[in-house]
């Protein structure tokens, strides 16, 4: 197997192991949101509604982000003097989106909480903003550019949500929600190319 298969092999693998981390971070933010009451009937916990409105939106598009990141970062070939920075490029990667989707997991976890859900929202779009202006710096991708400037928006409306008393925390996790799908749209328009590249 030559080097730029076993490349694209391993970029494969990786995006298997974020669905994984995704599909199993979801499946318990479901299962906190639904789940059965003493009598066996089946229970809808309400007042977690925005919490899973906010993680949904928010993952749906890191996830998919990542994804798009890995194969233009990755999927095509390189000259051979770039290889070896390349491979640390990867490492770094994996490094710092395993630590966000780890992130995501502890995030369904406090769901309903009235602090540490914003807390672990603003360390997410805090460690993508760091993320997006390294990958920036050494790829100049557009992308990348534009991440940087929705994601640090994002941290500093998370970080007045976590730290400021400025409503109720049950307004507060509504307006994270909205914050999110916000942040969603917003994302998917600015990037539509890179999320959704033409055939041409």
């Amino acid at each position: 197997m030559d080097a730029e298969k076993s490349v694209l092999r391993t970029v494969d693998c990786l995006q298997r192991f974020y669905a994984l981390l995704l599909a199993l971070s979801t499946v318990e933010a479901f299962k906190k949101f639904v789940g059965l009451d003493s009598s066996g009937q089946v229970s809808f916990h309400l007042e977690l509604l925005p919490d899973l409105l906010a993680f949904v939106f928010t993952i749906a598009s890191f996830y998919h982000g990542m994804h798009r990141h890995l194969d233009l970062a990755y999927g095509t070939p390189v000259q051979d003097t770039q290889k070896a920075s390349l491979q640390w490029y990867f490492l770094f990667d994996f490094v710092l989106s395993w630590i966000v989707f780890c992130l995501f997991f502890s995030l369904q976890m406090s769901m309903g909480s009235q602090r540490v859900f914003f807390i672990i929202f603003f360390l997410i779009f805090l460690i993508n903003t760091i993320w997006a202006a390294i990958t920036a710096s050494r790829r100049n991708d557009q992308y990348a550019i534009k991440w940087i400037f929705i994601n640090f928006f994002a941290f500093a409306f998370s970080i007045i949500l976590a730290f400021t008393d400025i409503c109720d925390y049950k307004v507060k996790h509504w307006i994270m929600a909205a914050g999110s799908f916000v942040r969603s749209v917003l994302d998917y328009y600015v990037c539509w190319e890179i999320f959704f590249p033409s055939k041409t």
